[in-house]
């Protein structure tokens, strides 16, 4: 009788374990987690409407067509002894073709970038090191100049995609991207970088291509009524959090 009454009694469910916080095994099912909603200072917000993007590559712009002139001559004397010599403080050739150069970045640096996603002042750079090199290749020439290609020769990007409009971050886990600002903001700075390194970001360079935006959320600033957009969007086959005001559609 007693056995009986013991079997009974482990058979019952503990009323001290609710019902609802017992691990259920549901077949196909995801396991989820908190996501940022969840706080008070972020919140969704609903896609804009995608612009068209480029279907094809394009013609070059007057300032792309400006860029790649610019570059043809740069790859014209380059190995000019004279080049060498002188470099740019010479106030003719090489110093009105820097001259020029500073004059287009000024002028349509911004939307150069927009639109090819490479600045005119890094033909300065390539320049500098070809000066530095006697005219022959680096590691760092052959870096500047593949970029300078592709942007000058792009390939086709896809309709609503768009290209980062100057070097970010993409981060993978938005939830400690807004509690990496909120303790920013706080003044908690170990703890606002401890999330930022969880968050797992990494570098996008200007121009890089993203696809158009799957979710888009914002952070809200403690001290204002201000917003900090977010857009999660593919890089490289990666998803990842970046920016909206750094992405140009």
């Amino acid at each position: 009788m007693a056995i009986g009454i013991l079997l009974f009694a482990l058979a019952r469910p503990n009323p001290k374990i609710p019902e609802q916080q017992r691990p259920v095994a549901i077949p196909g099912a995801v396991e989820t987690r908190p996501t940022a909603n969840q706080l008070d200072y972020v919140h969704e917000l609903p896609l804009k409407t995608a612009k068209g993007g480029r279907a094809t590559a394009t013609a070059l712009s007057v300032n792309g067509k400006q860029l790649r002139a610019l570059w043809l001559e740069l790859e014209g004397f380059r190995h000019d002894p004279k080049f060498h010599a002188l470099g740019f403080d010479n106030p003719f050739q090489y110093g009105e073709w820097r001259g020029r150069v500073r004059a287009l970045d000024h002028s349509a640096g911004k939307a150069m970038i927009a639109e090819i996603g490479f600045p005119p002042g890094e033909l300065l750079t390539l320049g500098g090191e070809y000066l530095k090199s006697k005219g022959m290749r680096t590691k760092r020439s052959d870096e500047i100049e593949q970029r300078l290609d592709a942007a000058l020769n792009p390939k086709s990007v896809a309709v609503g995609a768009g290209r980062v409009t100057q070097d970010t971050e993409g981060c993978m886990n938005f939830d400690l991207v807004a509690k990496s600002l909120r303790e920013l903001e706080n003044g908690d700075f170990p703890a606002s970088d401890a999330a930022h390194n969880e968050a797992n970001c990494d570098t996008i360079p200007a121009g890089s291509v993203v696809s158009a935006p799957a979710v888009r959320r914002a952070y809200d600033w403690l001290k204002d009524k201000g917003q900090r957009v977010y857009v999660r969007v593919q890089v490289n086959h990666n998803q990842v959090w970046v920016p909206e005001e750094e992405i140009s559609y």
